[in-house]
This record gives C-alpha cells, structure tokens and sequence, in this order.
C-alpha cells in the first residue's frame, strides 16, 4: 500500500510506501523508514518534515482511526481511504502561500 503526496520542493508526486502492522504502521519513502505506532510517528512525518511537505495537523488522529478501522479489512480496501488520505495531504501542500513564501518550506 502507498499514499502518493506532491511535493512542491521536487515538484511532482511521491510514493511512500505504507502498510498495517500487528501495533501501527510500516512507513518509508527512500531512505527514512520503519515501524511507527498508529498515528505514523515517527516516520510518516519525518519523511513529510525532510521533504518540506505541508500536511494537515489532525493527520496523526486520521492515521490512528484508519488503523482502529482497518483491523479486519484487506490491503485492497485500506488503499481507497490511503488515496483520500494523500488527496488531502497534497491540497494542504498545494494550497501552501506562494509569492514571497515559495522559499520557505
């Protein structure tokens, strides 16, 4: 499973790669991964914070109601709400201030 994120420092669309574990989420994207809890900490936002990505802040609750949901579902079915969930991320980044912002973060 994945959640595709666009990012604007490289410009186009990233995959991180995510998959429901016994006690949280496997979460990796090139070099930064490995085990976090429910809401995707530490590696989901460490690999968000290194690329510079803006995310909405409730993302972490999001995550862990997901994980509570998702106990008996299949990869297959997970996919459809991680899509919704990278939509999401990436309007927050696409909505970012540009102009005199577009350095910054």
């Amino acid at each position: 499973m994945y959640i595709e994120i666009y990012s604007r420092r490289w410009g186009h669309n990233e995959r991180y790669t995510v998959n429901r574990t016994q006690t949280g989420w496997d979460v990796s994207h090139v070099a930064i991964g490995g085990s976090c809890d429910k809401r995707g900490v530490p590696y989901l936002f460490d690999n968000l914070n290194h690329d510079s990505i803006n995310y909405p802040e409730s993302l972490g609750e999001y995550m862990e109601w997901l994980w509570d949901q998702s106990q008996n579902m299949t990869p297959a079915l997970i996919q459809p709400v991680l899509d919704q969930i990278g939509i999401w991320i990436q309007e927050t980044e696409k909505a970012s201030p540009d102009g005199i912002f577009s350095q910054f973060k």
